[in-house]
Order: structure tokens, then sequence, then C-alpha cells
């Protein structure tokens, strides 16, 4: 059975600082500095979930790529 969702109008400025903080440990343990500049407020319509996912796959790559070019110099 599937599992359907209806979409949903979400703040994705505060979605990406909610994301950034939760990997803010992660970014200061590799010590990468985190920075998030976004608009005050940015209402999207999305999937329940969805942009959160997109955000932490993004994050995870960027931090992955930073230690990845510290390392190679």
């Amino acid at each position: 059975a599937a599992i359907t969702a209806e979409p949903e109008t979400v703040d994705l400025s505060e979605l990406v600082r909610e994301r950034a903080e939760a990997w803010r440990p992660v970014a200061d343990e590799a010590s990468v500095r985190l920075v998030v500049e976004i608009p005050e407020s940015a209402p999207v319509l999305t999937l329940p979930g969805a942009v959160e996912q997109v955000l932490d796959n993004l994050l995870d790559n960027a931090l992955e790529v930073a230690l990845l070019a510290r390392r190679c110099g």
C-alpha cells in the first residue's frame, strides 16, 4: 500500500536554520565554519520531510568535501 502525503507550506528559512544548527556540532568537530545567509522568511510548498532530507544531504556532502579538501591540501 502506498503512503500518500499532502504538500504543505513550510518556511524554508526556518528549516535551513534548524538543519544548520543540527549539523553545527559535526561542522565544529571537523573545524568547518558553517554560515547561514538566508532571507528572514521563504515560504515553499513541499511534501513533509522532503526539504529536511535535501538539506541534510547537502550539508553532509558539503562537510565531506570540506574534509577531503583539507586532507588534499
